[in-house]
């Protein structure tokens, strides 16, 4: 952040990063700078403040606000608004470019109230904290939401009813209502896996209402941590709390396997895959002087966390950690799905964000799903899947490549996703999804989007 200074108008550093001196005293005022120059849009200001006249003041807008409280340093919702134009003579004006944080004066966004905040309008609730995430859903612009979280890049996560999800600050207007909650959330970049069938929850406690249960050996995407052992995620369009004892950290993993990266998230950077015909090494350095600790087949992906000169430093799907070279590899791009079947798991990616996991059954050895890098070549919904031996009815089908594999949804029992029994009891090719996962991923999925399916 800029360190800006305005001599000779305003008395003290009172918010952020903008100082003006000697303007005497307006009781409860609060005020916004939007179109200065030079100044940041939307940066806060807080003084007591009198003998405001159009001759010093220029595109200043005034909030007056008789309750004392501000959100994350956005003021509550106003009881008036004023516009009056403030001139600066050019040589009191004083830029500085030092980076400075100010701890002090600028506002915490790690941990949260329960905020309450009206839509302006119908406001659209997205999976993650930015405009390309994934639209889970609108929220209804007549109910008030709750502000569960509010993230460093000006979204808020919020509640309404037992939907959860981002939205940016602009889009809802905050009351002067503030609940007090029990429980801090602090930020968390991670990944889990979950040991245990487990409920997905709109509130960290056991008697709040589930959303949905989520299988074992499912991963979820760490938003923040509660102080209360709870863990706040999301799974595919879901984002809810999950008990942390029935989570396993794959972060605290990466931190056992490299304590000298001083790793303090997981943050996925993108995804490659390996291109050389026999193994490319996985190495536990940087260097072809390190040990090898492992190898990738070709076509097999990683997810990419850093890079360090000419290597990558990457989680494997089985969820562990080395460093591969980046001449070996090639990104993929754009919409794709991976389906690791060793693993027996799919991902589904939109521009390096994840959009959906799944456990998955494919073909039987004597019926092996066709590995290769291919695409989808056709969209159908209801249709009967016909062999020699088969004929089943499918709602959602996707077909993967020209020998007819494709993703589609089967009722074989829970305990197949994600197993071994597919050596023996597969699919005819075809890659097995639940019902519930592949109805979500379906209007997710377009013709022409890549399918990589590797061993």
């Amino acid at each position: 952040m800029n360190k800006i200074k305005i001599k000779g108008f305003l008395s003290e550093i009172l918010a952020l990063s903008v100082v003006i001196g000697n303007l005497s005293t307006l009781k409860s005022c609060k005020f916004t700078l939007n179109k200065m120059s030079q100044i940041p849009t939307n940066t806060i200001l807080e003084d007591d403040i009198s003998n405001l006249t159009e001759e010093i003041i220029n595109d200043m807008e005034i909030i007056y606000d008789d309750s004392e409280t501000t959100i994350f340093g956005l003021d509550t919702k106003p009881e008036e608004t004023i516009n009056v134009d403030l001139e600066i003579p050019s040589e009191d004006l004083e830029i500085s470019t030092e980076e400075t944080i100010l701890e002090e004066t600028t506002p915490s966004k790690e941990y949260a109230k329960k905020i309450i905040a009206y839509p302006v309008g119908e406001v659209t609730l997205m999976a993650n904290n930015n405009d390309d995430a994934i639209e889970i859903g609108t929220l209804q612009a007549d109910l008030p939401v709750q502000v569960i979280l509010s993230c460093n890049n000006s979204w808020d996560l919020v509640r309404q009813g037992n939907k959860i999800g981002y939205v940016h600050f602009s889009d809802l207007e905050y009351t002067s209502d503030i609940v007090e909650s029990i429980y801090h959330h602090q930020l968390k970049k991670d990944i889990a896996i979950t040991t245990e069938r487990v409920n997905l929850k709109t509130d960290p406690t056991d008697t709040s209402q589930t959303i949905k249960e989520v299988w074992k050996n499912t991963e979820l995407q760490v938003i923040a941590e509660i102080d209360n052992g709870w863990y706040l995620v999301r799974n595919n369009m879901d984002i809810g709390y999950v008990q942390g004892e029935y989570l396993d950290s794959v972060l605290a993993k990466a931190q056992v396997a490299y304590p000298e990266l001083n790793l303090t998230e997981l943050d996925v950077k993108k995804v490659v895959f390996s291109t050389p015909y026999d193994v490319l090494f996985i190495r536990c350095g940087n260097s072809t002087d390190y040990e090898k600790i492992g190898g990738l087949e070709r076509l097999e992906t990683v997810r990419v966390l850093g890079e360090y000169d000419d290597w990558y430093f990457a989680m494997t799907n089985d969820y562990n950690f080395g460093f591969v070279h980046k001449d070996y590899t090639n990104e993929l791009t754009g919409s794709y799905s991976i389906v690791d079947k060793s693993e027996q798991k799919l991902w589904m990616y939109k521009n390096n964000q994840l959009y959906f996991f799944s456990l998955v059954t494919t073909g039987k050895d004597s019926t092996p799903t066709d590995t290769g890098l291919t695409e989808i070549i056709e969209k159908t919904e209801g249709r009967y899947l016909i062999g020699a031996d088969y004929k089943q009815w499918v709602d959602h089908w996707a077909q993967v490549n020209w020998d007819e594999e494709g993703f589609h949804d089967s009722n074989r029992p829970e305990s197949d996703f994600g197993s071994e029994i597919y050596h023996t009891n597969g699919s005819h090719g075809c890659i097995n999804i639940p019902p519930a996962i592949i109805a979500e991923m379906f209007d997710y999925l377009s013709v022409g989007d890549k399918v990589l399916i590797h061993t």
